[in-house]
C-alpha cells in the first residue's frame, strides 16, 4: 500500500488537499485544454495576417481594391494603377546631384503629388 501513496501522503502533514479526478474533473480538464489550444491558432492566425500585412506593405481593405481591380479589369489590356500606392524615390533623381545636405527622399502618392 506505501508504493501507491503520493510523496504528500506519506510525508505531508496532513493538511494539504486532496484532490480527486473524476469522470467530470476529467471532462472539464479536456475542455479547458481545448479551448487554450483554440486560442493558441487563433492569435496565431491573427499574428499570421498582420505580419503578411506589413511584409506586403498593404492592409486587408487594399487587398481587397486590388483584387477587386484586377477582377474587373480582367478581359482588357488595362492596367490598374493602385491610388493608395507610395513608391519611394532616390533623393538624387529629384534633388540636385553633389549636394552634401540634399533633404531625406521624396515619396510620390501614386497620383502624382510629393510627399516627405
Amino acid at each position: 500500500m506505501h508504493c501507491l501513496q503520493s510523496w504528500y501522503h506519506y510525508y505531508g502533514t496532513g493538511r494539504e488537499p486532496k484532490i480527486t479526478l473524476n469522470l467530470l474533473s476529467l471532462i472539464l480538464i479536456l475542455f479547458g485544454l481545448g479551448l487554450a489550444i483554440g486560442v493558441i491558432l487563433a492569435v496565431g492566425a491573427l499574428l499570421f495576417f498582420q505580419l503578411r500585412s506589413i511584409v506586403r506593405n498593404q492592409t486587408g481593405i487594399e487587398d481587397w481594391i486590388m483584387e477587386k481591380a484586377a477582377y474587373r479589369l480582367r478581359g482588357s489590356d488595362e492596367k490598374f494603377q493602385n491610388p493608395y500606392d507610395i513608391v519611394r524615390l532616390e533623393a538624387h533623381e529629384e534633388r540636385r546631384s553633389g549636394n552634401d545636405s540634399t533633404p531625406p527622399p521624396l515619396f510620390r502618392v501614386a497620383g502624382g503629388t510629393f510627399v516627405r
